[in-house]
C-alpha cells in the first residue's frame, strides 16, 4: 500500500571556511554527508518512528520528503510519486510539522493562520472550521484567537502540529511534534496519531527523542546514526538489543557521609551518576545492570541501613546512552 518509500537516499552539503574561500574556490572544498544510502518504506495505516541523536540526518530526511531539500543521490516517493520530479503533487499529500517553524503570520491569530493554510489546501469552509476546532481541543490551544506573535514556544508548536493535521492528508511527516507539549496533551496527541493510522489509513513518520512516544504508537522504527541506517524493525526488537542500563533514584531521610559509595557497593550497581551535592541532601542516582540487579533486594538493603525511603524511582537510561550503545555495537 502506498505511503513513503526511500531508496538509497543520500545528501551531502558543501563545506567552506568562509566567504572569501567560496570566492577563491567556488567548486572546491570538502563536503558534509548528512545521509548515506538510506532505504526504508512506510505503508498507509502504519506509524514509523525515526530515532537518532542530533546530527544523525532525521531532519534532512524529512525535508527531502517534503521537497524542501534536494537529495544528492537516491530516490524518495510519496504515494508512489517522486518528490523531486512531481513535488507539487507530493506536497498536497503530506501534513508537515518541522521542529523549527517560521512560516506562520505573526499578526494573524492562531485561528486565522490555520484558516489560511486550510484554504490553500482547498478544505471546504464548514469542514475547515470543524477541523480547526477539533485540533484546538485536542492540543488544548486555549488562546487560539490571540495573535501568533503573543504565543509561547509551546503554543507555537501546537499550532504547527494543528496545521499538519488539516485536510486529512494521507502522509504525516512530524519532526519532534511533542516537543514543548505537556504530558497530558502529548499522550492525547499520540493516541490520536494511532487512530489516524489504524482507522483512517494514514502513513505517519514520527521523528522523536521521546522513547515513551515511540513505545506508545510506533509499529516500527528506523535508527539513524551519522546519516546511516543502523537498524530497522519493531521497537521492542530493536531497542531490546541496545537497552541502556536502568537508573534508580532514591532519597533517604538521614544520609551519612560517604553513603553513596556504600550504595555503589551493592550487588548490580554499576556506578553512581549523581554528584556529592545531591548526596549531601540525601538523594542518589545509581546506574544498575539488567542482569545482576534485583530491586527488592536493593530496597531491603537500603532500608535496613537508613530506614524507609522518602523516594524511589526506576527508569531506563537516557537516550544519549542508548545512542552510544548503538554506535559502539554497530561500528
Amino acid at each position: 500500500m502506498d505511503g513513503v518509500r526511500v531508496e538509497g537516499l543520500s545528501k551531502s552539503y558543501p563545506v567552506r571556511s568562509g566567504f572569501l574561500d567560496s570566492i577563491r574556490r567556488p567548486f572546491g572544498g570538502g563536503s558534509l554527508r548528512a545521509l548515506s544510502g538510506v532505504t526504508f518504506s512506510l505503508s498507509r495505516g502504519e506509524v514509523l518512528a525515526l530515532l537518532g541523536p542530533n546530527g544523525s540526518g532525521k531532519t534532512t530526511l524529512l525535508k527531502i520528503l517534503a521537497s524542501l531539500v534536494l537529495p544528492s543521490e537516491g530516490r524518495a516517493m510519496i504515494d508512489g510519486i517522486d518528490v523531486v520530479r512531481r513535488s507539487l503533487e507530493t506536497r498536497h499529500r503530506i501534513g508537515l510539522c518541522m521542529s523549527e517553524e517560521r512560516s506562520f503570520y505573526f499578526r494573524l491569530t492562531g485561528r486565522q493562520n490555520l484558516d489560511f493554510f486550510g484554504r490553500l489546501l482547498n478544505v471546504p469552509s464548514d469542514r475547515r472550521a470543524a477541523e480547526i476546532e477539533e485540533a484546538a481541543a485536542l492540543l488544548r490551544i486555549d488562546e487560539i484567537d490571540a495573535r501568533f506573535m503573543t504565543y509561547s514556544t509551546g503554543t507555537r508548536q501546537k499550532l504547527c502540529v494543528a496545521r499538519a493535521l488539516l485536510g486529512a492528508r494521507p502522509v504525516l511527516l512530524l519532526d519532534e511534534p511533542t516537543r514543548g507539549l505537556d504530558p497530558y496533551t502529548s499522550a492525547r496527541f499520540l493516541d490520536r496519531l494511532r487512530v489516524l493510522a489504524r482507522k483512517e489509513g494514514r502513513a505517519v513518520l514520527l521523528a522523536s527523542h521521546d522513547l515513551e512516544a515511540v513505545h506508545r504508537v510506533a509499529d516500527r522504527l528506523v535508527f539513524l546514526h551519522r546519516g546511516e541506517l543502523l537498524a530497522e524493525g519493531r521497537p521492542e526488537e530493536v531497542l531490546g538489543s541496545f537497552r541502556p542500563p536502568r537508573e534508580v533514584e532514591i532519597e533517604v531521610r538521614d544520609p551519612e557521609e560517604g553513603w553513596s559509595a556504600w550504595i555503589k557497593s551493592l550487588p548490580g550497581v554499576l556506578e553512581i551518576v549523581s554528584d556529592e551535592d545531591l548526596a549531601a541532601r540525601g538523594r542518589c542516582l545509581a546506574r544498575v545492570s539488567e542482569e545482576g540487579f534485583v530491586l527488592e533486594e536493593f530496597v531491603r538493603a537500603v532500608q535496613e541501613r537508613f530506614g524507609p525511603l522518602r523516594r524511589l524511582e526506576v527508569r531506563h537510561g537516557s537516550l544519549e546512552e542508548l545512542y552510544r550503545r548503538f554506535a559502539e555495537k554497530e561500528r
